[in-house]
């Protein structure tokens, strides 16, 4: 090599080196200037909002500090204790510019889809995945690795939120029910083949692990798993979706009892039980449609009783409700239901629930006989012992179960 050249490469590398040192004592210099605000006991709001200041500067110092995440984290706890509330705001704002800008700090990415996955901000856990996923492509294993693990993160974070998204359009609107059923597939089935390659990746590179973060792989692994559990209801969920593509009657079916889920949320218990009854025109075999009869028959009866109106046609709805319920059982225990987002568990505990619910109501309007009433009481805690053995958290079950406890039947 030319000795001049020489001379020049090794004069930029340490000019370059310098840079470097002094980039890292200017971060330094700002998160020390944090770190004092947050010692504080009563920092005021704008030297908490100077603080997120200087740890943004210092990210962009230093993008890949630790320290500096670490601190993001403290500073968000102080900020919530003197009731600043736009700490949220700020902390994921820092995040989301420091990991855009660099995927060095794995730290500040995991930190990131924890932030983004506690909001429930599906539109920003979707933009991150899609950064995610072209950095999981990385053709360095070690960093490949590291970024299919905050890929897992971040997509297991997404298939809770549109599972929980989804079930809120059961009352709203048709359309983002099965848009976000088709999502909720999709990004299972990203889970499902990730894992096994990371899984894969693992086996053929032992402690490759070692290299990451250890909460970074613990948080993939728990996460993954927790969203990987509800196999079976994925796949009742894609089976679902077949049939709307195919069978526009189970379409419509599906549409008009969200139409009338809306309207038992307003208590207009005629306009629900039309669109149910509609529902199950266009498809007979829709027993979401007909449990939510049932609801339906169970709501207006027992609003009757409770004041005191018509104890006939309380009588009559209760009845009706507590008979259907049968029927819908014996569907939910045999084909199980359809509806994207309730599960076959959460189906049945519900129908259990109503029917328990129906003989108790129906036993304060007709204040049965010494024949009659260990019979239904007996019926009662069959009913109630079925939904709290397919849902222990179903709290219509758990109401019915304190009342009966404190009162008897």
């Amino acid at each position: 090599m030319d000795p001049l050249k020489k001379i020049f490469l090794i004069s930029f590398a340490i000019v370059l080196s310098a840079c470097g040192l002094a980039r890292e004592k200017i971060a330094v210099y700002y998160l020390s200037k944090a770190e004092k605000i947050i010692a504080e006991r009563s920092a005021a709001p704008a030297d908490i909002e100077k603080a997120y200041g200087f740890i943004d500067k210092a990210l962009s110092k230093a993008p890949d500090s630790q320290r500096a995440v670490a601190l993001l984290e403290e500073l968000g706890a102080t900020a919530y204790k003197i009731g600043f509330e736009r700490g949220g705001e700020f902390e994921t704002a820092i995040l989301q510019k420091n990991v855009k800008a660099s995927g060095e700090n794995l730290q500040a990415a995991l930190s990131l889809v924890t932030v983004l996955g506690e909001r429930g901000d599906i539109p920003s856990i979707r933009e991150l995945s899609l950064l995610l996923e072209t950095r999981a492509s990385s053709v360095q294993a070690g960093a490949g690795y590291s970024s299919r693990l905050l890929l897992m993160n971040c997509y297991s974070a997404l298939a809770q939120w549109l599972e929980a998204d989804g079930f809120m359009a059961l009352n709203k609107n048709a359309e983002l029910v099965e848009r976000n059923a088709a999502d909720y597939v999709s990004v299972f089935e990203k889970i499902k083949a990730l894992k096994a390659g990371l899984d894969k990746e693992k086996a053929m590179s032992p402690g490759l692990e070692k290299n990451v973060p250890a909460n970074l792989f613990s948080s993939a692994e728990i996460t993954s798993a927790d969203a990987l559990k509800n196999g079976m209801e994925a796949e009742k969920i894609k089976n679902t979706l077949d049939l709307l593509a195919r069978d526009a009657g189970f379409k419509k079916a599906l549409e008009l009892t969200v139409e009338g889920n809306k309207a038992l949320v307003k208590k207009d218990y005629p306009r629900a039980r039309a669109f149910y009854q509609g529902a199950l025109g266009n498809y007979p075999d829709f027993i979401d449609a007909r449990k939510q009869q049932v609801e339906a028959d169970f709501q207006e009866g027992a609003s009757l009783a409770i004041v005191n109106e018509s104890r006939r046609a309380a009588r009559a709805l209760l009845l009706k409700a507590y008979e259907s319920s049968a029927e819908v059982i014996e569907a939910g225990l045999g084909e199980g239901n359809r509806m994207p987002f309730v599960g076959r568990d959460k189906f049945m505990s519900e129908i259990y629930a109503l029917r328990a619910a129906a003989v108790s109501a129906l036993g304060v309007v007709e204040k049965p006989g010494p024949r009659r009433k260990p019979r239904m009481e007996k019926d009662f805690k069959e009913a109630l012992d079925a939904a709290v053995k397919f849902n222990p958290d179903n709290r219509m079950a758990r109401e019915l179960l304190e009342r009966y406890a404190k009162d008897g039947f």
